[in-house]
């Protein structure tokens, strides 16, 4: 988990400019056309991420947008709304702006900096060679890559953050294929 922090500390330019062209897209809730064009941005950057995105076409406020991320039958529902209760025209009286560490700016607490988040914490999640695959309630099942080190630094990593272990499964060793090696074999 060390390791997702110090890349999340190292990327905090990006994910501040990310916030800052968000909230900078104004997205009043009346304003449709405003808000499509920041749904459009959403949705690129989410595919980016290798994500499955759908627009769900609206007529009077801006599309939904339906995000699927990971594979299996249980997934992790992300709910966010990217309308602010801002009119068009707010950023000029309210412009974005960093004070004393906080982030200020019309939408900025709801929603949009939620939506950044979720957006770098799939690529942090990426970069590290991560998957969630599925999630729910009580569990996630997160797929890693590890390039060293033994399963208890898993743990450990899981630990650090309040994250119980029930399972680790080792599913390939170098290019061997754990589920495809008969039993007994090399």
């Amino acid at each position: 988990m060390k390791e997702f922090l110090e890349y999340a500390e190292n990327h905090a330019a990006e994910i501040l400019g990310t916030l800052r062209h968000m909230v900078e897209m104004e997205s009043f809730t009346s304003d449709k056309a405003a808000t499509d064009l920041l749904g459009g941005f959403i949705k690129g950057r989410f595919e980016e991420l290798v994500a499955r995105v759908r627009m769900v076409p609206q007529e009077e406020v801006g599309d939904h947008l339906v995000v699927d991320v990971g594979e299996g039958g249980e997934q992790t529902l992300l709910l966010c709304h990217m309308d602010t209760v801002w009119p068009t025209g707010t950023i000029q009286e309210r412009p974005f702006r960093v004070e004393a560490g906080l982030a200020y700016g019309p939408g900025i607490l709801d929603m949009k900096a939620g939506i950044a988040v979720a957006m770098h914490a799939l690529e942090t999640l990426r970069a590290h060679k991560a998957t969630l695959v599925s999630a729910n309630r009580t569990r996630s099942v997160v797929e890693l890559e590890l390039t060293e080190g033994k399963n208890r630094e898993v743990r450990r990593l899981f630990a650090s953050r309040k994250m119980k272990v029930i399972r680790l499964v080792r599913v390939q060793i170098g290019k061997i294929k754990l589920g495809e090696l008969p039993a007994g074999k090399w």
